[in-house]
């Protein structure tokens, strides 16, 4: 964690699942294999495909080559950063590409938490991009993040940052800390 005056930084590294990243390496490698043959196939009309359709595959491929390299980075030497500062909680997702920073006000966090296991996450989230062992509470909103950590590691980064918001808006009648509601 690193700290100053102005504002608090915490990083959060995520801990690699080899199976997805071994799954979005194979895929990395095959799709361009993939769009090469079908090019290839197009100029030498070994398959009879017309130009639309042509141009709907390599589409296709390259927007799931994009993901899968969007992932892999992801799994590899993704970061979440965590900053507090007087009236912002941003979380910013880190060696990736295609990540955007997620601002939140002070004012509307609320019930920092362990998240609820729900067994429809594992099911919408596959290459766990997305979601996290911590929620809150945002404007009535749930959010998440801290994908990788153990239920202990998640405990402690939320103790932290509830003294860290609670230390950053004692001087600030803008933010009601009351609404953090502290763990178990």
């Amino acid at each position: 964690m690193t700290d100053s005056k102005s504002e608090s930084v915490l990083f959060i590294r995520r801990k690699p699942d080899w199976s997805i990243l071994l799954a979005t390496g194979a895929g990395m490698i095959f799709a361009p294999i993939i769009m090469l043959f079908s090019i290839f196939n197009y100029f030498t009309d070994n398959i009879p495909i017309d130009g639309i359709s042509q141009i709907f595959l390599i589409s296709f491929i390259l927007i799931g080559e994009i993901v899968l390299v969007r992932t892999f980075l992801w799994h590899y030497r993704g970061q979440e950063k965590l900053t507090v500062n007087s009236s912002e909680f941003t979380i910013d997702k880190i060696g990736t590409m295609l990540a955007n920073t997620e601002s939140y006000k002070l004012e509307g966090l609320s019930h920092f938490a362990l998240s609820k296991r729900k067994i429809m996450m594992l099911f919408s989230n596959p290459f766990s991009i997305d979601g996290g062992e911590i929620q809150f509470e945002y404007y009535g909103e749930l959010k998440y993040f801290g994908q990788s950590l153990t239920r202990t590691e998640a405990k402690e980064i939320i103790k932290q940052l509830i003294k860290i918001i609670e230390q950053r808006t004692a001087n600030s009648s803008s933010c009601c800390t009351t609404l953090l509601k502290k763990i178990e």
